[in-house]
């Protein structure tokens, strides 16, 4: 996938990196609060199945998108050439969703932040 689109292919495993909670996207910020929430109520075990589960998750996805990216193309794929060509029609609207997904991460808007409040005070149970 690489050679053919090497554009896409950074994209692909940016938008890999980003679902997979790494710094600095906005999942990762909902991980860390999930951990200090569960850390903070001293459920420890939780912790540690969330972190392992989360672990095991990267390491599934990754392993299988560079599997795909660094695979080796068909036989058949090979002999057509290079006849896709990455237009800016393919290419900006992922780049904006992965920018936007970088905002989210670095500055969330007090609107959302808001609103994500009422949501989790809506859901909590209280006795």
């Amino acid at each position: 996938m690489t050679w053919r689109t090497p554009v896409s292919t950074r994209m692909f495993v940016a938008g890999t990196l980003a679902i997979t909670a790494l710094p600095p996207f906005g999942p990762f910020f909902s991980v860390v609060a999930i951990l200090r929430a569960s850390l903070e109520g001293h459920h420890e075990v939780i912790a540690a199945v969330f972190l392992g589960s989360l672990l095991l998750a990267f390491l599934g996805l990754t392993r299988l998108v560079f599997a795909i990216v660094d695979g080796r193309p068909r036989a058949g794929a090979r002999s057509l050439g290079n006849k896709f060509r990455e237009t800016p029609g393919i290419i900006i609207p992922p780049l904006v969703c992965l920018a936007l997904l970088l905002w989210l991460g670095l500055s969330t808007p007090s609107v959302l932040r808001d609103s994500w409040s009422a949501a989790a005070q809506f859901l909590a149970i209280t006795p």
